[in-house]
């Protein structure tokens, strides 16, 4: 992945500074106000001056890409510590809480830019490829073929079932909302992946 900063922060307070630009696109994000985002607008919520936002990010584009590689390498990190591949119905394939959240912020920026969408475009292979590493290190029966072809009929699901719940994160956050689509999703991943297993 790119290094998209234009210089990296050293000093604490520098770090702080884009931590706190970094978080208030995130929010920003999720509470919906993507299309209406501004340079000038995150570098005030964020209650730092416009110049150190310049500092770090060439624009508001770069800023976006940078957080979405960020997300994505979090989210990776805690995929390789917990395997979530659901196998023969008995594992939960899904993160709740924070990581979920991740999730939605992913995908509502799938289409943010063309470089966005090359960048998810990218990851979407590489999940797919490790996936199907999974179902081979667990014995799966069948074709990689047909795994293939069921992960990314689930992953236009999950598509579908994150824009649902990116009502549930925001502002007016339902958690009982939010836990009914994502049972919903698992028990549909549960049933077709749970073809491939005894």
């Amino acid at each position: 992945m790119a290094n998209l900063l234009l210089t990296q922060p050293k000093q604490d307070r520098s770090k702080a500074s884009v931590k706190a630009i970094e978080d208030t696109v995130y929010r920003t994000v999720l509470d919906g106000g993507l299309k209406s985002m501004t340079t000038n607008s995150i570098a005030e919520a964020a209650k730092v001056d416009i110049s150190v936002l310049y500092r770090y990010f060439a624009c508001k584009e770069t800023l976006a890409l940078h957080l979405l590689q960020k997300i994505v390498a979090e989210l990776d990190e805690q995929n390789a510590k917990e395997s979530r591949m659901v196998k023969g119905g008995k594992k939960s394939m899904w993160w709740k809480g924070e990581p979920l959240q991740k999730m939605v912020f992913v995908a509502l920026m799938r289409s943010y830019t063309p470089e966005t969408v090359a960048f998810i475009q990218t990851y979407r292979k590489t999940a797919e490829d490790r996936i199907i590493k999974q179902l081979k290190s667990f014995g799966a029966k069948g074709r990689p073929s047909d795994w293939r072809i069921s992960i990314r009929f689930l992953a236009n699901i999950q598509g579908g079932m994150l824009v649902e719940v990116s009502n549930t994160v925001g502002p007016k956050k339902s958690p009982t909302l939010q836990k009914r689509v994502v049972d919903a999703y698992e028990k549909t991943t549960a049933l077709i992946m749970g073809q491939y297993f005894e």
